[in-house]
């Protein structure tokens, strides 16, 4: 069985960023999302907590103060013994108050006889009130200490201490059931968080879902196949158009491919044919004369298939890897005097020459097959004249080839670059093009860096332009 080219799944990706491997896109989008919305919930919760407790407890300590600030203005006017009277409302809110001699360090008044003695005794210092048992952060203790706050106050020549204590419990349930609540609410969100994102995040999968199962069924017998575009212009829309447009070119090369198949095989089939029809006709006549009769047409085809042949290569070898070129000094109007004169001595048109002095940098066996093949192309389809010229325009070697024939149509001047093209009848295999020259002229001249064009000549044929960078070696 041949492996699978099935994509991997969308629940079993292969890019998962939390732990590579595990997860698919969907699985991890819900995750951060139940993340991004639990991690801000419990610091929240944290925090508020906090900024719950400091609430508290300041407002417990303002309280304490104003208290002790009447305790102590009533003992220093009326005595400790005076206290009593403040007793009854400060029970009633859970404070209790200790007045401390603070040379003999007896308690002389305890709201509450049970417990007195109980606290520490403070020493503040003159003026100033001294606090103890605050805890600056909320912790989940069942047992928070009490709250101190104490006050010097003079009577009669004696300093006492005055003394108020509360307990942390109210304030402490208050910040641990509202914290509790908090937290009671962070598992919900977080549910809700997960499913929306597991929601939202397939629904925006689903195309790529459905991308993904018309890729697979895609294979070089269905590259007309075309992925499914999602009506919103966004990221996945812009992938699948990519792939859409991915594919044509994939289908244009197949077809390409295939036709220049198709046509090799053609091409290389007439020479073939007319060979071997003549060894059978020469194996017939026992005199053996026959094969002398038929000399001259076995060279010409077998001419003609190793040129098709070295043709077919030399394209193949532009398509793998690029056309390799020689690097030298090169004369475009030499070459076009030699050519002129090889045309003279072969064909019947008048050859007219315009050349002036134009060198280039690159591979003169190249250049030379690109005039060629664009002189044989003229002298097959022209008349009675063919023009080569050759100039300079800034920095551009400018080579012209015209003919009067009946020209190129202009919507055909680009088709005509393609390998194994033939316009009309005049343009057969019988006069001796095999629809490979032109392609092979634009193959070379690209790989100088240059460009080719079809267009009209003076006398209404047809002119063939190429152009190369100009100059030479140093």
């Amino acid at each position: 069985m041949r492996p699978s080219s099935r994509p991997p799944d969308l629940d079993n990706g292969r890019m998962a960023f939390l732990r590579p491997g595990s997860r698919g896109v969907r699985q991890q989008l819900t995750v951060v999302a139940v993340l991004i919305v639990a991690v801000p919930l419990l610091a929240g919760v944290l925090a508020l907590t906090q900024l719950l407790h400091r609430a508290l407890t300041d407002s417990l300590v303002e309280t304490l103060s104003g208290h002790v600030h009447d305790v102590a203005t009533m003992v220093s006017t009326s005595g400790p013994r005076e206290v009593s009277g403040l007793q009854e409302s400060l029970t009633a809110e859970g404070f209790r108050v200790e007045v401390v001699d603070r040379a003999t360090r007896e308690v002389v008044y305890a709201s509450t006889s049970r417990t007195a003695g109980s606290m520490p005794t403070l020493d503040p210092p003159a003026g100033e009130d001294e606090l103890v048992g605050v805890r600056p952060w909320w912790t989940p203790d069942d047992d928070p200490d009490l709250v101190i706050m104490a006050r010097r106050a003079s009577h009669q020549g004696h300093s006492y201490v005055v003394q108020l204590a509360t307990s942390q419990d109210s304030q402490e349930e208050a910040v641990r059931t509202t914290g509790l609540i908090l937290l009671a609410g962070v598992p919900f969100l977080m549910v809700v968080s997960g499913l929306s994102a597991w929601w939202i995040v397939g629904r925006s999968l689903r195309p790529v879902a459905e991308i993904r199962s018309r890729v697979d069924r895609i294979s070089s017998a269905r590259l007309h196949d075309r992925v499914p575009v999602p009506p919103n212009d966004d990221e996945i829309a812009q992938l699948a158009r990519t792939m859409n447009a991915m594919l044509t070119r994939l289908e244009a090369g197949q077809t390409a491919q295939r036709r220049f198949v198709a046509d090799a095989s053609h091409e290389l089939r007439s020479p073939l044919a007319t060979l071997r029809a003549s060894i059978e006709v020469a194996q017939t006549d026992p005199s053996g004369q026959t094969w002398s009769g038929l000399g001259e047409l076995m060279d010409s085809e077998t001419t003609r298939l190793a040129h098709l042949v070295d043709d077919l290569l030399l394209l193949s070898k532009s398509d793998d890897r690029g056309i390799m070129l020689g690097e030298e000094d090169v004369d475009l109007d030499d070459i076009l005097e030699q050519e002129a004169k090889r045309l003279n001595e072969i064909r019947d048109h008048k050859v007219i020459l315009d050349i002036t002095p134009v060198r280039v940098r690159g591979d003169q066996r190249r250049l030379v097959q690109v005039v060629r093949n664009l002189a044989d192309n003229a002298a097959r389809h022209g008349r009675t004249r063919i023009a080569l010229r050759v100039k300079e325009i800034d920095g551009w070697a400018v080579l012209q080839v015209d003919d009067d024939g009946q020209g190129v149509p202009a919507e055909d001047r680009e088709r005509i670059f393609d390998r194994f093209v033939r316009l009309d009848a005049s343009r057969s295999r019988d006069s001796g093009g095999s629809g490979l020259g032109l392609a092979i002229v634009r193959e070379i001249v690209q790989a100088h860096g240059g460009t080719v064009v079809s267009g009209e000549s003076p006398w209404g044929g047809a002119r063939f332009e190429v152009r190369v960078p100009s100059g030479e070696s140093e």
